[in-house]
């Protein structure tokens, strides 16, 4: 049984009165294992449909239109995963995304976006237009975030490198919305990660209110009048999330906490008073979600409205595009609202609005597409699963046995494609699985030769 310091129980029993029990028993539970299906590349009911038919029960989460929780376990050695339709995450971990209601033409931040579960689901609200600029401070988590921006066909974000702390002196009043998901002790999850507790001790919590005061100002500083900003975090610590708020309101007046209303959950509101310290009465429209209310992680919630007449965004410039090449050689169909871009031998899709940003900040925008190779291009698998619907061409249906055995990198030897009736053009073909699209493949006299990149194969399909 997980050992949960005694000082831990003190102070969340001060919070929770009799209710510690319930909250404490509930810690040694395990967490419900849940997942949101990723709309950019699937609809909800095929996916929901394919999931039954492999024996995944789904039970909807109430406060989360695409969120399910589900009880078969290893999901994510499945084709789904692969594919990109569905994405492992917290169904208390899908609420800040919500609440901050990105829309489609706005220009948004997630400070600290590493692995991309909130980035990626805002994008899934944005439709893939607008723009994202998802920044982590730490070099080696950019690989996981770029990871999972490209599994789930994400082409209206860009990634950064820099402490989150820069952003109100390098871009002030630059972003319609914010979400600053901040770095915390984590004690919210501890039922996933029992781990988080093992250094948990008041001076790490202290230490952690100090940065997230600095990087809530800094989020604030960087947001428009007019804008949003949603601050949250996976602890309950109070240090951690009123006190950082009322920091905050204290600062600036022009900030605002909105109240926050989420159907089908139950929430209690932001504490006013902690350890003889009084906070501003706005922090009561926070909301805090216990584990044992609803049997899921705790979080921590606060919407902050920037006061003030929000200025007309000017035209921005048209960014470099190669539409014409694709629709007219491969016969695409889907590409509203999208635009590429060249950078050195690669081809990068981007929603328009983040092709038209040019910040020196930025290492990468939006998705690689292709390879300019000798006679053409090269598609990438993540490029080829987002827009392969769209595709009508040279084009090979397999098996689900033959599909599962090509992702985990094996070749498949076929005779022809059961798309149409016309011989296979040897080369670059686009590999499907029903109405799935997988990536591409090179084939050669009967021979379909595995292109499925070495990062993104699965090696044990459950």
């Amino acid at each position: 049984m997980m050992h949960i310091p005694e000082l831990f129980i003190r102070r969340y029993g001060a919070l929770l009165g009799d209710d510690i029990k319930d909250f404490v028993e509930c810690l040694h539970t395990p967490q419900r294992e849940s997942l949101r299906i990723n709309t950019l590349k699937v609809s909800k009911n095929v996916i929901k449909e394919e999931l039954k038919k492999d024996g995944v029960k789904l039970e909807p989460i109430p406060w989360v239109p695409n969120g399910f929780f589900f009880d078969n376990g290893e999901m994510g050695s499945s084709i789904w995963h692969f594919l990109g339709y569905i994405y492992l995450q917290g169904a208390c971990s899908m609420i800040p995304p919500l609440v901050l209601d990105p829309k489609e033409g706005e220009l948004v931040l997630d400070m600290a976006a590493s692995p991309g579960s909130k980035a990626t689901q805002m994008a899934q609200l944005m439709n893939n237009k607008g723009a994202i600029i998802a920044n982590d401070v730490i070099l080696s988590r950019l690989k996981p975030l770029s990871f999972n921006i490209d599994r789930l066909g994400v082409i209206n974000t860009g990634v950064s490198c820099i402490d989150g702390k820069r952003f109100g002196r390098l871009l002030p009043e630059f972003f319609d919305k914010v979400l600053l998901d901040a770095p915390c002790t984590s004690d919210g999850i501890v039922r996933r990660d029992p781990d988080a507790l093992k250094l948990w001790n008041v001076e790490r919590v202290r230490r952690a209110s100090r940065i997230q005061k600095s990087l809530i100002v800094s989020a604030f500083k960087s947001l428009k009048a007019g804008g949003t900003l949603v601050y949250s975090t996976c602890t309950l610590s109070p240090e951690e999330n009123e006190e950082v708020v009322d920091s905050l309101l204290r600062t600036y007046e022009n900030a605002k906490v909105m109240k926050i209303d989420i159907p089908n959950i139950k929430t209690r509101a932001g504490i006013e008073e902690w350890e003889g310290k009084r906070f501003n009465e706005e922090v009561k429209n926070c909301i805090r979600i216990y584990p044992h209310d609803n049997d899921t992680e705790g979080f921590f919630i606060a919407k902050i409205k920037k006061l003030g007449k929000k200025a007309t965004s000017e035209a921005m410039s048209e960014s470099e595009v190669v539409h014409k090449y694709y629709k007219e050689e491969f016969n695409f169909g889907y590409f509203n609202d999208v635009g590429f871009y060249r950078k050195g031998e690669k081809i990068w899709v981007g929603s328009t609005t983040l092709l038209s940003i040019d910040l020196p900040i930025l290492m990468r925008k939006g998705l690689l597409f292709a390879r300019k190779i000798k006679n053409g291009y090269k598609f990438t698998s993540n490029g080829i699963q987002l827009f392969g619907k769209s595709i009508d061409g040279n084009t090979i249906n397999l098996s689900r046995e033959e599909a599962e055995r090509y992702i985990r990198g094996e070749d498949i030897f076929v005779q022809h494609s059961t798309q149409r009736e016309a011989p296979l053009e040897k080369g670059q073909v686009i590999v499907r699985w029903a109405s799935f699209p997988l990536g591409v493949g090179l084939y050669k006299d009967g021979r379909l030769k595995n292109q499925i990149p070495r990062a993104r194969r699965i090696i044990s399909i459950k």
